[in-house]
């Protein structure tokens, strides 16, 4: 009868054991579950923040470009006036430093432009 006692009693240890370690197991489970929607919400709060920085950036370079058209149609405006007044009194526009300025200028801006349009297609593309 002692001996059945003593394998009552370790199989009773046993399944205590095992009960104990099937609730850390569950607890254990429970805590991990909040894992999952705990980084979602992360991530999305992230993504969110970033897609309005990135409509911020895309109208900050949208902006700078109409600045840049509108000088650019100023500077055209202007060597259209000047051409003419050249022509007028009979000066060849195309051999003085102010159409050489004009035109580098005109270069720049076009240049400036074209940055403008890389910039913006690339905040465009970037897909979050």
């Amino acid at each position: 009868m002692q001996v059945v006692n003593k394998v009552l009693s370790k199989w009773n240890n046993k399944t205590e054991k095992e009960i104990n370690l099937k609730k850390q197991e569950i607890e254990l489970a429970d805590q991990l579950k909040d894992f999952g929607p705990e980084a979602q919400s992360i991530y999305l709060d992230a993504r969110n923040l970033a897609q309005k920085d990135l409509m911020i950036l895309q109208s900050r370079f949208s902006e700078g470009e109409g600045k840049l058209i509108k000088l650019s149609n100023e500077l055209e405006a202007k060597i259209k006036k000047t051409t003419q007044t050249a022509k007028s009194i009979g000066v060849d526009i195309k051999e003085t430093t102010v159409y050489k300025n004009f035109t580098s200028a005109s270069v720049a801006i076009e240049g400036y432009l074209k940055s403008f349009d890389q910039a913006i297609s690339k905040v465009k593309s970037i897909g979050i």
